[in-house]
């Protein structure tokens, strides 16, 4: 078996599997969207449509991407909200000592590709299993950003950096167009280059993989180091639109990046699923919980549904597993 064998993707298999998952999806989130605005008459307004994109939506987007790439290679990201938290700190704390508001944005994305690449070190070379290793790191990075704050989040950020997560360009949110360019930027990854075919190949047997001759190890690490890339933005998303970053910014984000991703047709099991499946079961949330947010349903059963959408998301996925072999 040669590496051209195993990187080769089934293209028909994918495209059955992309449009009965995606079927699937479509018509659920048309279900949520019907209910939610018959539920509140307030769902349908502009003012709310945009807060449900720039406040449930985006920032937890990044967090999708990123569960998304790891999952892909049967890895999974608990230290989300840790990387998040941490990078957010290092942006405040590095402007209230005086740095440049850019380069302590370069400065958070910095902490957050260390905190990556120090998650992919755990499960590759000391191999640790990643829900261990990233649950550990998760509650680090959270007690570090906790101790630099002593638990008060840092204000005072100019209205420049105001920008990113408050302006608009033309009819869209800044931030909804950074979203959109990273976004882009993991599909053509994933989809269009040969790195992408190796992820793939990982994700569907990391042995044969390695036999044939990818680097397995090298390419999980980056993976891991684009997540925390990807949390650091999502940080500098929520600093921006709150203008205070804090160690609570992200708590619980894991659960909806997640849930969103399996819902997207991405196994759990790796080697399949793509960042449009993730994108919109991400979007399915974002409705549901904007519809319930305006309901009035109180967050710990948001967070129960949640809950009850990921068991189904897994459920789904270990019968479609089970069904191929």
């Amino acid at each position: 078996m040669n590496q051209h064998d195993l990187t080769c993707t089934d293209w028909t298999s994918r495209r059955r599997i992309w449009q009965r998952t995606h079927f699937t999806l479509g018509g659920m989130l048309i279900i949520a969207f019907i209910i939610a605005s018959l539920s509140n008459p307030y769902f349908l307004t502009p003012y709310n449509l945009e807060i449900a994109l720039t406040t449930f939506f985006v920032e937890l987007a990044f967090i999708t991407i990123a569960q998304t790439l790891v999952i892909l290679v049967r890895g999974i990201d608990l230290s989300a909200g840790g990387m998040v938290a941490l990078s957010a700190v290092t942006l405040g704390y590095a402007h209230t000592h005086g740095m440049n508001i850019w380069l302590a944005v370069a400065a958070c994305i910095a902490v957050g590709v260390s905190c990556g690449l120090i998650n992919g070190l755990l499960v590759t070379v000391f191999r640790t299993p990643p829900m261990i290793a990233t649950l550990g790191s998760g509650l680090l990075y959270i007690g570090i950003a906790k101790g630099v704050t002593r638990g008060r989040p840092y204000t005072g950020f100019p209205e420049e950096f105001q920008v990113l997560a408050q302006g608009h360009l033309g009819p869209l949110p800044n931030q909804l167009v950074i979203l959109i360019v990273f976004a882009a930027m993991a599909h053509v990854i994933l989809s269009h280059t040969r790195f992408g075919r190796y992820i793939y190949a990982i994700g569907g047997n990391p042995v044969a993989a390695r036999f044939s001759g990818i680097r397995v190890r090298t390419s999980v690490i980056s993976l891991y180091a684009a997540g925390g890339l990807l949390a650091a933005m999502a940080g500098i998303i929520m600093t921006s639109r709150m203008m205070s970053a804090g160690p609570q910014l992200a708590i619980g984000i894991e659960l909806a990046s997640i849930t969103a991703a399996l819902l997207g047709g991405v196994s759990i099991m790796g080697g399949r699923g793509t960042i449009a499946g993730a994108m919109l079961g991400m979007l399915l949330i974002t409705i549901a919980r904007s519809g319930m947010t305006l309901s009035n349903i109180q967050n710990t059963v948001q967070q129960m549904t949640i809950a009850f959408l990921l068991l189904s998301a897994i459920a789904v996925d270990m019968m479609i597993n089970k069904r191929k072999n």
